[in-house]
């Protein structure tokens, strides 16, 4: 019974306080902050961000993460660093404190020798009528100003949305969620419009779309392109930049191929681990139709795959003659100072689960930690300090290694593609198979013929 009013008395007590002068509801809130980084440096290898001890997935150039729950209102360190082969070497370090209930946004800027940190950030959207939008200009390259004009539906503006210098970033614009936004942008004072995205999206579960003018290593002939990152990368679905592809024939029980892309023959009579030119074809969602060389009746595979604006792909022709499969990866051909960019691709039926070991002259990858551990079908790019290197390939359960070592010689500005892939007979090892810079000569340009 004593028990029983000590309870009492102890709830009584705790309601009491509840509605004491000064208690808040609000102060039982848990605190909620959102950070997420672009990477916009184009003379930077991949880049790695930490907020002090929580580390943000490494990113490419021209690549975002999705925005990340992080400690809000706390003063933290902000460190951006790269891999220089034994080490990281750091770029930057800034403080920063996000706001509690905001979505805060971190873009890495600039050069590797002069690096420009651009943050900033908004409240979470509440509304779907008010949805921030901002426009950076990160080229470096071309120190043009740009004129934006960002409209809706039928919407005609002799105005510009934003005028924007190097390095410079337009106030938030707030607007409604809707179906046919536009965005346009040309050299301040001319008429000439560079790019047109075509209608695209702003949804209802929007969060800060920003617009990010960056130096361009794609198809287009421009010096810049636009690319846009909401919670993930957003996609303009009319945006008519010319894409580019490249065929490689990986099936070992398949003789020679001829490729269509919506009924038209885009490349012929490829063989067995040979890798095509690269040809010029109209982005989105694409047919494939891979047959027999000569023989258009005779149909391999089927597929539709997405080519995205701008970009060079390698679409890969992989598996077994029993079950064909194609697959599409884009192609980094962005020539870093001082670096080495290493496309990995593994194509080999023999070999589905591989660990990759990229390392100096001597060392033992029995002692180290693969570069990259693969499946079957899987393509990764990675960039590494100049240097000598030796590459392995070994199964990641046993340790037994598979291929290696390849040596791959110092060179900075290189593009180094290897294929993982199988031989006709399948009772002999795998192949390395040496690609772009490793088989001269390579010049990613767009053939038209």
């Amino acid at each position: 019974m004593k028990r029983i009013c000590l309870i009492l008395s102890l709830l009584l007590l705790i309601s009491g306080c509840g509605n004491e002068s000064g208690f808040n509801e609000q102060d039982l809130r848990i605190p909620s902050g959102f950070v997420r980084v672009v990477h916009a440096m184009p003379d930077a290898p991949r880049l790695v961000t930490k907020i002090q001890a929580q580390r943000l997935p490494s990113l490419n150039f021209g690549e975002s993460t999705p925005y990340q729950p992080t400690i809000p209102e706390i003063e933290r360190k902000l460190e951006i660093s790269f891999f220089n082969g034994n080490d990281e070497t750091t770029v930057a370090t800034r403080a920063i404190s996000v706001p509690n209930e905001h979505l805060f946004t971190i873009i890495i800027a600039g050069t590797m020798a002069a690096p420009e940190i651009i943050m900033f950030s908004n409240e979470q959207p509440t509304s779907k009528e008010e949805i921030p939008v901002q426009i950076f200009n990160a080229s470096i390259r071309d120190p043009a100003s740009y004129d934006f004009f960002l409209t809706r539906g039928n919407e005609v503006s002799s105005n510009p949305t934003s005028q924007l210098s190097s390095l410079q970033i337009s106030e938030s614009y707030l607007i409604p969620a809707a179906l046919n936004y536009r965005l346009q942008f040309s050299k301040t004072g001319s008429n000439e419009i560079i790019w047109d995205s075509g209608p695209f999206q702003i949804a209802e579960t929007s969060s800060n779309p920003l617009f990010v003018v960056l130096d361009n290593f794609g198809t287009s002939p421009e010096a810049v392109r636009v690319i846009a990152y909401d919670n993930e990368r957003l996609v303009f679905p009319k945006d008519p930049t010319a894409s580019a592809i490249r065929i490689a024939h990986m099936i070992a029980d398949v003789g020679p191929l001829d490729i269509y892309v919506e009924g038209e023959l885009v490349d012929q009579n490829i063989s067995f681990q040979e890798v095509g030119m690269i040809k010029e074809v109209a982005p989105g969602d694409r047919a494939f139709s891979i047959t027999s060389a000569g023989n258009s009746d005779d149909v391999i595979v089927q597929e539709t795959l997405a080519v995205s604006p701008g970009d060079f792909h390698t679409v890969a022709l992989i598996n077994s003659m029993e079950e064909p499969l194609a697959v599409i990866n884009t192609d980094s051909f962005r020539r870093i100072p001082q670096t080495i960019t290493l496309t990995i691709s593994n194509y080999s039926t023999n070999a589905a689960d591989v660990s990759i070991f990229v390392l100096e002259a001597g060392e033992d990858p029995s002692d180290s930690f693969p570069i990259t551990q693969q499946r079957f079908g899987q393509t990764t790019v990675n960039t590494l300090p100049e240097n000598n290197y030796e590459f392995f390939v070994y199964n990641p359960l046993s340790n037994i290694p598979l291929a290696g070592p390849l040596l791959l010689a110092a060179s900075g500005k290189a593009l180094y593609r290897i294929y993982i892939a199988d031989q006709t007979d399948p009772s002999l090892p795998i192949q390395l198979l040496l690609g772009d810079d490793l088989d001269p000569p390579f010049e990613p340009l767009i053939n038209h013929d």
